[in-house]
């Protein structure tokens, strides 16, 4: 996902990664179905796992993030994989370009010598990045329980457990492509903010929602899935902009630290089932819908990236969301103030 990301620049960015989640709904949609004509489990598995290990070529096929090689002084490496870019989109690089790349092997940045620190320190240092740091694994945590919560108490609506799975998973891809058309449109923030609050107000509108009663069960279903639907959307958008918050250098160890917190809600999510048949029926949705209203509320504490550079640098990612004179050009280099690459 990270390297998807930091293969494109900011007009495609958004539709690439609402693009892999869309895939990634339609494979779960598959899921179930699958399911459904293939119980036995041992047989699931074997359909589900063999596929994966054709991913093992992509290896030696797929290219290297340039941004990460640069950020690394490999700049002969980012320099050959740009140069085959532009061949395989028959186009060519420019001669300052390449003069940049030449040039930036005996420049001492101070990116290089902020990687001698350990990341803890760096985050430590830069207060804004440590905020990030705190505030960020509670909209992981929130969106993940909220996201696989729902889906797990899907089987338990009336009906086919199968279809109402596959259905709950289905209706993620309309909440990832609105996600994409608003993303670009009104901002990272907003986004994130409306389909939190929505979500939340999904779950408490469907605890008031007597499911007992056939006149009102369309309406539940539909409150249930208007909800999952705008939490996929969260999902997603959840990846670009915590990628978007954090310098290239370490990006994907602090996306990975987000992701991993994260999962304290993927263990959780399973526990909602026996939550509500315990204590209360609706309690899972109560939870929902408080951590629904927190996340959205800790969103709005973070600085808006929208049509900002992908910062390489934890000076350059304290800068986001602030209006300094020059500071978006600032956010153009790579790894210099004064240069900068691109493909014409």
């Amino acid at each position: 996902m990270i390297a998807a990301l930091e293969y494109v620049g900011p007009k495609y960015r958004v539709v690439t990664g609402i693009t892999m989640s869309t895939c990634l709904a339609i494979g779960k949609t598959l899921l179930g179905l699958i399911a459904w004509m293939e119980p036995y489990w041992r047989h699931l598995i074997l359909i589900i796992y063999l596929p994966l290990f054709v991913f093992v070529i992509y290896f030696w096929i797929a290219p290297e993030s340039v941004r990460w090689l640069i950020s690394k002084g490999r700049y002969q490496d980012a320099l050959d994989i740009l140069k085959e870019a532009a061949e395989i989109n028959g186009r060519f690089l420019k001669e300052n370009t390449i003069k940049d790349f030449t040039d930036v092997k005996d420049i001492e940045t101070k990116e290089e010598d902020s990687s001698e620190q350990w990341l803890v320190c760096l985050v430590f240092k830069h207060k804004p990045i440590l905020f990030r740091c705190v505030v960020t694994p509670i909209w992981w945590i929130s969106s993940i329980l909220m996201y696989y919560g729902l889906t797990i108490c899907s089987i338990g609506i009336s009906g086919n457990k199968y279809l109402n799975f596959s259905a709950t998973i289905a209706i993620e891809i309309p909440g990832y492509w609105i996600a994409v058309l608003l993303l670009d449109r009104i901002g990272r923030k907003a986004v994130l903010v409306t389909g939190f609050w929505i979500t939340g107000a999904c779950q408490v509108a469907f605890i008031f929602i007597s499911k007992g009663e056939f006149r009102n069960y369309w309406l539940s279903l539909s409150v249930y899935l208007i909800g999952k639907m705008c939490i996929a959307g969260v999902s997603t958008s959840l990846y670009v902009y915590t990628a978007e918050l954090f310098p290239t250098r370490f990006r994907s160890s602090l996306l990975s630290y987000c992701s991993m917190m994260g999962r304290v809600g993927g263990i959780l999510a399973p526990l909602m089932p026996g939550l509500a048949a315990v204590v209360w029926e609706h309690l899972p949705f109560l939870v929902f819908g408080v951590l629904a209203l927190v996340s959205g509320l800790l969103v709005l504490l973070a600085p808006e990236t929208l049509g900002a550079p992908l910062p390489d640098s934890m000076e350059e990612a304290e800068e986001l969301g602030k209006e300094a004179p020059g500071f978006k050009q600032h956010l153009r280099t790579l790894v210099f103030r004064s240069q900068s690459y691109t493909i014409r």
